[in-house]
């Protein structure tokens, strides 16, 4: 087998790892997700229940709290995004000649999410704290933590309104 050949099958063996990587870790973030929204509702069931107006702020700092952690981990999972693209890159130059070139998964993909061009470049070496703060207030990310902070905010405002006395 020539270097060539060779140094084509590593990288589409690298790709198709980072892939199964990437998809692991949006596995994960749903994990998470279903980890803070849970004990956010929970914890606002048994504050209604006891009830207890201050402890159903605690809902709404668990789903702060996982928020973040959501976000820091689609973070981690950006970093992989990088050698995709340059893996793709690069099947795109060998294979310039072929209507179809392989491994460009991602590349399909963005394009298909911005509207069908293909995307000549896009950059991934982008400073960390901007990337943060993208996945962050990325919808993906935001729901359903916003919408239980705003549910807490609610039943925190009106609390005298729904009948509920304190209970301390």
């Amino acid at each position: 087998m020539s270097i060539e050949a060779e140094s084509i099958r590593l990288l589409a063996e690298e790709y198709m790892y980072l892939q199964q990587t990437i998809e692991k870790f949006d596995a994960r973030a749903l994990q998470i997700k279903e980890w803070g929204t849970g004990i956010s509702i929970a914890i606002i069931a048994f504050a209604l229940k006891l009830p207890n107006r201050w402890l159903v702020c605690l809902a709404a700092v668990n789903a702060l709290c996982f928020w973040v952690i959501e976000a820091t981990w689609k973070l981690f999972q950006w970093s992989y995004m990088g050698r995709i693209w340059e893996i793709e890159k690069h099947f795109r130059t060998v294979y310039q000649d072929h209507e179809l070139p392989p491994l460009q998964i991602t590349q399909y993909w963005l394009s298909q999410w911005r509207g069908g061009e293909l995307l000549e470049e896009f950059n991934w070496k982008r400073d960390k704290v901007e990337v943060y703060f993208e996945k962050l207030f990325d919808w993906n990310v935001m729901l359903p933590y916003l919408l239980i902070v705003i549910l807490v905010g609610f039943i925190y405002m009106f609390w005298n309104r729904f009948g509920f006395k304190q209970a301390d």
